[in-house]
């Protein structure tokens, strides 16, 4: 008996994690585990899956599925986020960047390419902004502001580089998914950027198969991705408040 996923087609793969049997979706990266197919209890899930005795050679991936798949999901995440945008913590952090001597911005990973390109826009605005920690960056003193970009508040690196700039006196910003994460915590200002992403110490399969972890784009971009998107946008409202053309 084969179960296949309905959004791209593609036969489930059976596997077991810890005496946890479950099945995974290869292409979309979806999990499910067997009882929820098995009984029908998981309602947000069992939509996505569905029983087939189809062969893994009848399928068809020439219509690329999953390419839409991606971006119908990305575009749903950001029309219901745009609902619920809090429009005064944007505010806060327009006056706290307007008023610093220089802006650092602090990250790992896609979420570090999300800053840089956000940095490459204010200088772009002839505010003084800059990486933190990297080799042509002055060092980070009072009345500059440390902007801090991590989905989960638990980035080690960027936690040390926080840390460091808090007992300089500096402001600090947050760009996160986790409120009451360590980063949250030291924050002065916290921007909520709903990307569900893990928060757990343990692995990622186990994780999603114990339920802690809502289905999000592979690998987990959404909080990336929007987190590019809520910048972008900043970005013209604070060319508004600097008067700034494209001359």
């Amino acid at each position: 008996m084969d179960y296949i996923c309905l959004k791209c087609n593609k036969i489930l793969i059976k596997k077991s994690l810890h005496g946890l049997e479950y099945y995974k979706c290869e292409y979309c990266q979806l999990y499910i585990k067997k009882e929820s197919i098995s009984h029908n209890i998981d309602k947000e899930n069992i939509a996505l899956f569905a029983h087939a005795q189809k062969k893994l050679n009848d399928i068809s991936s020439s219509n690329y599925e999953y390419i839409n798949l991606f971006l119908e999901h990305l575009a749903e995440h950001v029309e219901n986020y745009e609902k619920n945008l809090d429009l005064d913590i944007i505010g806060d952090f327009i006056e706290v960047i307007l008023e610093s001597n220089n802006i650092f911005i602090t990250a790992l990973g896609r979420s570090r390419l999300v800053g840089k390109s956000f940095i490459m826009r204010l200088v772009s605005l002839g505010l003084k902004s800059f990486s933190y920690n990297d080799t042509i960056s002055p060092s980070i003193k009072k009345g500059d502001c440390l902007i801090a970009i991590s989905g989960s508040g638990e980035t080690k690196t960027v936690l040390s580089n926080v840390k460091i700039a808090k007992e300089k006196g500096c402001k600090i910003l947050l760009l996160t998914d986790n409120h009451d994460s360590s980063l949250g915590k030291l924050s002065d200002l916290v921007w909520i950027i709903e990307g569900k992403q893990p928060v757990s110490d343990i692995g990622v399969e186990e994780r999603i198969i114990n339920g802690e972890y809502i289905k999000i784009t592979p690998l987990g971009t959404l909080f990336e991705l929007t987190s590019g998107i809520m910048l972008e946008s900043f970005m013209l409202e604070l060319n508004l408040r600097l008067a700034k053309t494209e001359s």
